[in-house]
């Protein structure tokens, strides 16, 4: 009786210890998602803003003033810079935004009226400069050499003409976490791809090393100095991180981990052993004296009778029924609500993907409708021409369907101006023909709306570097907007579209008679999904995607109110002089007849 008293009793705490930890290590899982989601929107948040930096025609500038030197006063596009950036970070709570020359030099910093500004320092040495230079996007975390404080970086290489002309770099400082963990009640370690602890909830634990480093290691992070003058001497523990447990500064832990993948980092939790042991000596204690109290009331009901001690037992038998019964109810409800969160971000996920889905879907039916429209004219205009047997008409308009097919395909490539750059080669085109093309197709639907458009174009070729299409596609989709503009105009739309060459630029202006575009719509006319338009109408791609094909192509795309109503926009490229013997014809779709 008593050995078995003995091995029940052991079972039960061995069981309540087992229940312990694992309530502890959900717990830890909870917290683990938690600073994972910290530091994830702390390095997210600045993600972006290297790429905005490096688009910036002010920042291009002043990476290409040959004039510049490193003990230069601010002044000029480079003070501009400075201050353009200034604004962003604090706009976007960034530590530090900054611009840096191919010869390693920051030319504009947002730090710039600091002490610790960053202008004319020369950061060449830096990992996130040098992938940066090659032309990749970097990312790197290293202590600040100027700032002393530790962050996260962002790189992003500045183009201007397909030429790589210096690096745009964002900050994310990191302090703000470390002094967030140093106050919570958790044990945690941020530990890098190296292996270097570089948040740490007690301070005599950050930048120590979690494995053995060699010399290789050493030297390059010494170059870097990206620990700054951390020894990086190594941690004090007994066992491995990547073990369940682990003994630091003599104390016993338990271990979870949680991987940032995006960063190579990984988060450590600690759980003192202690909990654990409490755990372990109550249970002996109640598992104890509950047998005691047993055997006594066995011995008192023994000697009293035999009846009430069945009543008792029953008493007993019953309250345990009814523990183990809310017991399973409470696990029950617990099962209920873990399987309606999983539904919920299911539905959440699937929601998301199908407006992704309808947003691309009408961003491509906005941009093929025109062509398709064309393409179903001609194909009308051919079949008559057939039955009339009028057959050079009817090869003239296969022509222009074949070329509006090819047009079409193009299209589709053009929303990957988003991510990056496109490949597509450029040759000489005329802006006239491709004013033509465009004329004809949106005809009908001037016609059809009652909108006059009127066209003043030069009579000597005005000539542009690019593709005839994608300049099209800019055309087009500014004369649907002004079409749109003018529509609801009680005095009659009208459209005037002008050519024109001024200095080194050829200059495409349309104008609308509409009601022009309020503050709000000027500022963020050509951010990709914003429109004026009602609910289902639009999607607000089409200027987003014109202002990255003449960013693309060199040249400039603005709005602005005219002050006798409506809106005009004006694109500038850089003007092509060719010979008169060596003007090229454009290459794209042109008006047919049907």
């Amino acid at each position: 009786m008593v050995c078995i008293a003995i091995v029940l009793n052991v079972l039960a705490v061995w069981a309540t210890v087992q229940l312990a930890e694992k309530r502890i290590r959900s717990d830890a899982l909870i917290t683990l998602q938690r600073q994972q989601q910290a530091i994830n929107n702390a390095v997210d948040r600045a993600r972006h803003l290297p790429v905005a930096i490096a688009h910036h025609p002010d920042v291009i500038t002043t990476l290409l003033d040959t004039s510049w030197a490193n003990d230069t006063p601010m002044q000029g596009t480079s003070l501009s810079v400075s201050q353009y950036l200034q604004t962003l970070s604090t706009a976007a709570n960034a530590s530090l935004l900054y611009i840096i020359d191919p010869e390693g030099f920051t030319r504009a910093s947002s730090n710039w009226t600091d002490e610790a500004s960053l202008v004319g320092n020369r950061y060449l040495f830096r990992p996130y400069f040098q992938q940066a230079r090659r032309g990749l996007e970097a990312r790197y975390y290293a202590v600040g050499v100027t700032t002393g404080e530790a962050g996260y970086y962002f790189a992003q290489p500045v183009f201007d003409q397909q030429q790589i002309v210096g690096v745009a770099v964002a900050k994310i400082e990191l302090e703000s976490l470390q002094r967030q963990w140093e106050s919570a009640r958790e044990n945690s370690l941020l530990v890098d791809e190296h292996g270097i602890v570089i948040i740490s909830s007690n301070p005599l634990w950050r930048y120590r090393s979690t494995r053995e480093l060699d010399e290789d290691d050493k030297t390059a992070f010494r170059m870097e100095r990206k620990y700054a003058n951390f020894t990086l001497s190594p941690l004090p523990t007994q066992g491995s991180l990547n073990d369940d447990s682990v003994i630091i500064d003599s104390q016993p832990f338990l271990i979870n981990r949680a991987p940032l993948d995006d960063q190579g980092w990984t988060i450590v939790q600690f759980q003192s052993n202690d909990v654990l042991h409490r755990v372990a000596a109550v249970a002996s204690a109640l598992s104890l004296l509950l047998w005691v109290t047993g055997l006594v009331a066995y011995l008192y009901v023994r000697e009293r009778q035999r009846k009430n001690s069945l009543s008792a037992a029953a008493e007993d038998a019953a309250t345990m029924r009814q523990l183990n019964e809310q017991l399973e109810a409470e696990i029950s409800e617990r099962e209920k609500v873990e399987k309606n969160l999983k539904a919920a971000q299911s539905e959440l996920i699937q929601a998301s993907k199908l407006a992704a889905l309808g947003q691309m879907s009408a961003a491509i039916a906005h941009e093929v409708n025109q062509p398709l429209s064309a393409i179903r004219t001609f194909s009308a205009s051919a079949k008559l021409l057939l039955q009339r047997e009028r057959f050079d008409e009817v090869h003239a308009n296969l022509d222009e369907i074949k070329a509006l097919t090819q047009r079409l395909a193009t299209l589709t490539s053009d929303l990957k101006i988003f991510a990056r750059k496109s490949d597509a080669s450029r040759e000489p085109v005329k802006l006239q023909s491709c004013v033509s093309t465009v004329s004809s197709l949106i005809a009908p639907e001037l016609a059809s709306r009652g909108i006059q458009l009127r066209c003043d174009l030069p009579d000597e070729p005005v000539m542009v570097l690019g593709s005839a299409i994608r300049i099209e596609q800019v055309l087009s989709n500014l004369l649907l907007n002004a079409m749109d503009a003018t529509e609801t105009v009680d005095k009659g739309g009208a459209i005037s579209l002008t050519v024109s060459v001024e200095a080194d630029n050829a200059v495409i202006r349309v104008q609308d008679n509409g009601y022009g575009l309020d503050d709000t719509a000027l500022n963020r006319v050509f951010e990709p999904f914003f429109t004026t338009k009602p609910l289902g109408e639009g999607v607000g791609l089409g200027l987003s995607i014109s202002y990255g094909i003449v960013e693309e192509l060199g040249g400039q795309l603005r709005v602005r109110n005219v002050d006798k109503g409506g809106a005009l926009f004006s694109v500038r490229l850089p003007h092509l002089v060719v010979a008169p013997t060596e003007t090229a014809q454009p290459t794209g779709s042109s008006a047919g007849s049907g």
